[in-house]
Formats: C-alpha cells, sequence, structure tokens
C-alpha cells in the first residue's frame, strides 16, 4: 500500500529537465492534475533563467486539454534535452524575446490612453514646452482647436495622438490647403502640431511624429515683398477711409509712429503728453 503511494506521488511530478507544466484559471495557478478548467502553462529554467510560456495549439488557441499539453510541452522541451548547447541557447534567446514580446504588448494595454482631446491640458502644464506670451499661447490654442474639431469630425474612430498616422496629418494639410490659408498660416499650423507631439512624445508614448513629415509651404514672390508706399498711394488709402474716421486715424498712427498693429490698437491715452509733445511706446513684441 505504501509503496502505491509512493508511485502515485511519483506520477505526479514533472519528469526532470522537461519544466513544470501548470494550470491557469483567472489569476489562479492550479496544478496540471487539478479538476479545475484553466489554460496550460509551462515553466522552465535555462542558464539560471526562468521561461515562462502558455500553451497554444497550431492554431495559436490557448490549450486546455491535458494530453495536447503534455505534447506541446514535449515538442518545447525536446531541443533543450538535445544537449546542443550552442541550438539551447538559440532557441532560449528566441523564447525570451517572444517573453519580452508579451511582456511590452501587455505593458502597452494595461496604458491609459493619452487623448488629442486631453493633449492641451497636459502641454500647458508640461515643463518641457517652451515658455511663450500669453499671445503666442492664445495662437497655438486656436491652432490646437482647429486639428481637434477637425480629426473629431473626419475620424470620431482616432482617440489617442499615437492613432495620428501620416496619412491622417497628410489629409490636414489638404484641409488647410482648401481653407486657402497662407503659407505662413500654414507653417505655423504645421510648426506647432510637430512641436506639440515632439513636447509629449514620452507621456502620449509616440513612435512617430507625423507633422515632421509634412513640408512647410513657400511663401510667394507677393508675401515675401515689402516696400514702403508711395505719397500718391497713402493719400489713396487714406481718402479710402474718409468715411470711416476711427479706421483713418488708425492709418495715420501706423504711417507715423512706424509701430505693429496690435501697439497701435492697444495704445492708452496715458501714453501720449499732449503737452510736451511726445508719445511713449511700449511694443508688445520686439
Amino acid at each position: 500500500m505504501e509503496n502505491d503511494t509512493k508511485k502515485k506521488r511519483k506520477d505526479k511530478r514533472s519528469v526532470k529537465g522537461m519544466g513544470r507544466l501548470f494550470k491557469k484559471a483567472g489569476v489562479k495557478q492550479y496544478p496540471a492534475d487539478s479538476p479545475v478548467k484553466g489554460n496550460f502553462f509551462l515553466t522552465y529554467y535555462v542558464n539560471g533563467k526562468r521561461v515562462t510560456t502558455a500553451l497554444r495549439d497550431a492554431e495559436g488557441k490557448a490549450i486546455t486539454d491535458r494530453k495536447q499539453a503534455e505534447a506541446e510541452r514535449r515538442r518545447i522541451m525536446a531541443p533543450m534535452l538535445a544537449g546542443d548547447a550552442v541550438e539551447k541557447l538559440k532557441i532560449v534567446k528566441a523564447r525570451l524575446a517572444d517573453v519580452e514580446t508579451q511582456h511590452a504588448e501587455a505593458v502597452e494595454l494595461a496604458t491609459p490612453v493619452f487623448t488629442i482631446a486631453g493633449a492641451w491640458r497636459v502641454f500647458m502644464k508640461h515643463p518641457n514646452r517652451p515658455q511663450c506670451s500669453e499671445r503666442t499661447l492664445d495662437q497655438y490654442n486656436a491652432e490646437f482647436k482647429r486639428f481637434n474639431s477637425w480629426i473629431t469630425e473626419q475620424h470620431p474612430d482616432i482617440i489617442a495622438m499615437r492613432d495620428v498616422t501620416r496619412e491622417r496629418a497628410i489629409e490636414y494639410a489638404a484641409d488647410l490647403d482648401r481653407a486657402q490659408v497662407s503659407a505662413s498660416t500654414f507653417n505655423q499650423h504645421r510648426n506647432f502640431l510637430a512641436m506639440l507631439w515632439r513636447v509629449l512624445w514620452d507621456d502620449a508614448r509616440l513612435t512617430v511624429n507625423p507633422w515632421q513629415l509634412i513640408k512647410r509651404r513657400k511663401a510667394g514672390a507677393l508675401a515675401r515683398r515689402k516696400r514702403a508706399l508711395t505719397s500718391q498711394e497713402y493719400e489713396a488709402v487714406l481718402a479710402a477711409a474718409e468715411s470711416d474716421p476711427d479706421i483713418r486715424d488708425l492709418f495715420i498712427m501706423l504711417a507715423w509712429t512706424g509701430q505693429r498693429l496690435v501697439d497701435v490698437v492697444k495704445m492708452q491715452w496715458g501714453a501720449v503728453d499732449f503737452q510736451k509733445g511726445i508719445l511713449t511706446i511700449y511694443p508688445r513684441k520686439t
């Protein structure tokens, strides 16, 4: 009787050099001969490294049958018992790579999706974003809102930043062209989105910056040309604005002070000293 008990216990032990066969049901592990239904796994050691692999059939389905599991176990462990050290190391290296890939995929699936909609909020708090004026941030925000509205309308299935491909970037560039924006405006949109992807690269687990693949537009000759108005042209501008005193005064201020439009529009009365005839200018952009 005692010998029969020892024999049964020996049968339950794993065969030396064949690894350990076990089941998993949910997150719990069970012995291979447990009546609990589950998927079979195999664990074995090579050069002190433990390798655990899920057993699957030829179609890639998880094995739940004990006989199938034993057959797959023998197939996997056969090269390990062959004694060829070089071949053994090749097999171990390949299987470790598979395990690392499975781990990376599991981490990827467990990582929360970094959405496009939430990108602006993270960007504003990010330590790596460029420090710029409120005016520039307002411009960035407007460019972000335009893209976010477009992607939501045209591709509602794209939620994450990492799902924006080069093809989608090309589509958006074409949409800007259809809107007939200037080359300068096009480049501002393109440059901001490229910078946004660059700043949030690690946070969004990005692998490519699709906006860097979009070429900047070249400004036409007329857009680059700068020259002073002739006296006749200036008088014609003032004459055209004769019916609107505010616009006429704006043109006069621009012409006689050489300021930018924003500086003239936002000029305060306190900047003008009528008694001394002095105008104090505080440019918003130097």
